[in-house]
């Protein structure tokens, strides 16, 4: 990133025994002298904020007048106007400040479809994205009151909703601290197909529900699981009525995030959803035992862990610990 915080250049490495190679060249234009930053981190990584990527200020200095003289440093004057107007120099505010309550909607599956049932998962956050608790209410196109809802887990709930013709736009009314605040829903499609999948119901299969309106035409649909990239398990369906469920055998699935994707006769992809499964004989028992049981900050912790699989079998896993004052025993 150049000194005003835009991104140059790119590389997407792989890593090999926890290291990877690569460079970047300085021959980009415009590049003029300043700070630059260079950030390194994986795609997981990315789910924990800024404060656990990789980032280093790198100073690049001018091209010395004589060839060869790296004695001589000097960068831009970054007080001369003509420089400041030419080179981006300042970085804009790392956060941007949202509104004191904000509500964000996703339908399942992706998209609403006009006059059909779809459930919709909700999240609400505050100004600086930290997870709050509201109440709130569903009003149609009409001014009518179709739906109530409620956050059941940081900050995060679901409801159903039927979205109306597309007219005129339902709204949401949420209620925070005796205040109330209002927001769009997500707009309808005229045709389409909802998915609706239920992976908590049985222990061993998930339903999925599949539903048109009048006006989307009737064919044949695939729906198919895929994991890891891989295939799974699919099925082949002819949507004529406006309503079609079956059931898919969960024993058969991998562990882990799996997901499940509606195509069209000609291939493409119409909705999808993720679900996690897990394999009873891929469960893994873990008990701990330290050698106090109350410990002052930063004292050495000494831990002995069991790991058991299926029938109180032994298993063997690699493990690790992060942080200053920890000992590892397996």
């Amino acid at each position: 990133m150049n000194p005003g915080g835009e991104i140059i250049d790119k590389r997407i490495l792989k890593i090999e025994n926890g290291q990877c190679h690569g460079d970047f060249s300085l021959n980009r234009i415009p590049f003029y002298s300043g700070f630059y930053e260079v950030r390194a981190y994986t795609k997981y990584m990315l789910n924990f904020g800024d404060d656990v990527i990789f980032s280093r200020l790198l100073p690049v200095f001018d091209r010395p007048k004589a060839e060869g003289n790296y004695e001589e440093k000097n960068m831009a004057n970054y007080n001369n106007l003509w420089v400041s107007w030419r080179f981006p120099m300042e970085r804009g505010p790392l956060e941007k400040k949202e509104k004191s309550v904000n509500v964000r909607f996703f339908p399942e599956g992706g998209n609403l479809v006009h006059g059909v049932t779809s459930r919709i998962a909700f999240e609400a956050t505050d100004e600086f994205g930290n997870p709050i608790d509201v109440t709130g209410t569903i009003i149609d196109a009409y001014g009518q009151e179709v739906s109530r809802f409620a956050t059941l887990h940081e900050g995060k709930g679901v409801f159903a909703y039927t979205p109306g013709d597309g007219r005129r736009k339902a709204v949401a009314e949420v209620e925070y601290l005796g205040r109330k605040y209002s927001f769009d829903l997500p707009a309808g499609l005229p045709q389409g197909v909802v998915m609706e999948v239920d992976n908590l119901s049985h222990p061993d299969s998930i339903g999925v529900f599949l539903r048109k309106n009048g006006s989307t035409p009737s064919g044949t649909f695939s729906v198919v699981v895929l994991n890891g990239g891989k295939a799974q398990n699919y099925h082949i369906v002819n949507l004529e009525n406006n309503e079609i469920d079956f059931t898919i055998d969960k024993t058969q699935l991998l562990s882990g995030v799996s997901q499940i994707v509606l195509f069209n006769g000609n291939g493409e992809i119409i909705c999808d959803r993720l679900v996690f499964t897990e394999s009873l004989d891929e469960r893994i028992d873990i008990t701990v035992k330290t050698n106090k049981q109350f410990y002052v900050p930063h004292e050495l912790v000494e831990m002995e862990f069991t790991l058991s699989e299926m029938h109180s079998n032994p298993g063997k896993r690699s493990f690790f610990t992060v942080g200053k004052g920890q000992r590892k025993r397996g």
